[in-house]
C-alpha cells in the first residue's frame, strides 16, 4: 500500500459517520399510537428513540438517514400532523484532525 493511499484510508476512518435525524419534539411530550404508526409507516422502519435533555424537553429522535431530503419529507409529514415541534437536522460528528 502505498504512502498517499493509506493516508487517505486513514483520513477516512477518523471521521464519523455524518448522517440526518428528525428530531420531534411533541407539546405533551408523548407520542401517541397513531402518531407512532404513521411515522413508522412514513420513515420506512427506521428506529425512533425517546430522549429527555437537562432541561426537561422530550424528544423523539427518527433515523438515521444518508438522504436530507428523505429526513425532510418525513419531517414534512410529522408537521402536516401538528404534533408539535419539529426539526430536521444533520446528526454524528467529524473529528478533527490530530
Amino acid at each position: 500500500v502505498s504512502v498517499s493511499k493509506a493516508r487517505t484510508e486513514e483520513s477516512q476512518k477518523s471521521k464519523s459517520p455524518m448522517f440526518y435525524e428528525v428530531r420531534i419534539a411533541p407539546s405533551d411530550g408523548e407520542l401517541d399510537s397513531i402518531a407512532t404508526d404513521g411515522i413508522r409507516q412514513q420513515s420506512g422502519g427506521k428506529d425512533i428513540a425517546k430522549i429527555e435533555t437537562e432541561d426537561g424537553v422530550i424528544y423523539f429522535i427518527i433515523g438515521p438517514y444518508a438522504k436530507k431530503e428523505d429526513a425532510e419529507k418525513l419531517a414534512e409529514f410529522v408537521k402536516a400532523m401538528g404534533i408539535g415541534e419539529v426539526i430536521c437536522d444533520l446528526a454524528g460528528m467529524e473529528k478533527e484532525n490530530e
